[in-house]
């Protein structure tokens, strides 16, 4: 489906059967390259046998998608995103509110997708409940909803240390806030298809997200 925001209309998957009651959703975001991936099927899979409805959120658009493909280094990517951030924000923005019209929303964002869902959960309409993966790390400015952050002990992009640091963070706003660190995990670990320790990590953002959104 496709839903209206303030930048244009923003394309929104549905990746398995919804049930005829609604049942708390999630809107999930991806890292750079996209929903390409088989990951976010098995992703959707676990989450609605969880008892949550997922939503997948195509905020990249494709010209996004390559310019961050063919950027010439990480310094460039992040400057492209920050400028396209405001976009990015509306998009989810606006997802949300269409979908809390009749059920409570939580977000789960991926890398560069967790920093769009970090700053998206800042405002007058936060979600329920938020999860956060390898990213995100950024957005401290305001207290934050119920935070799971999930993390590769061997992430290189944005390392342990970083993690802890934005936990602390969060906390010191008096934000409820756990870090699940994984070891042997790198950078892109939650998205890797048929891995245990994916499986294993998304089942627990699983039940974090189902005991905020369901009480």
């Amino acid at each position: 489906m496709t839903i209206a925001a303030a930048y244009g209309p923003v394309r929104v998957e549905m990746p398995d059967v919804q049930r005829p009651t609604a049942r708390p959703a999630i809107i999930v975001l991806s890292g750079s390259k996209g929903l390409a991936s088989p990951a976010y099927d098995e992703i959707a899979s676990r989450f609605v046998t969880a008892g949550l409805d997922v939503f997948l959120v195509h905020f990249l658009s494709a010209a996004d998608l390559q310019v961050l493909e063919e950027a010439e280094d990480a310094a460039s990517r992040k400057r492209y995103s920050a400028a396209q951030m405001p976009r990015w924000i509306a998009s989810v923005r606006a997802v949300a509110a269409y979908l809390r019209a009749d059920r409570p929303v939580g977000l789960l964002g991926i890398s560069l997708g967790a920093n769009v869902a970090a700053a998206s959960a800042q405002g007058d309409d936060p979600p329920g409940a938020l999860v956060l993966v390898d990213g995100g790390v950024g957005a401290t400015s305001a207290r934050l909803p119920p935070l799971l952050l999930v993390w590769g002990r061997d992430d290189r992009v944005f390392p342990p240390a970083t993690a802890r640091a934005f936990e602390q963070a969060v906390a010191a706003r008096g934000g409820a806030v756990r870090l699940d660190m994984h070891t042997g995990a790198a950078h892109d670990f939650f998205i890797r298809p048929g891995s245990a320790q994916a499986a294993s990590a998304q089942q627990a953002a699983a039940q974090f997200l189902v005991s905020q959104l369901m009480r």
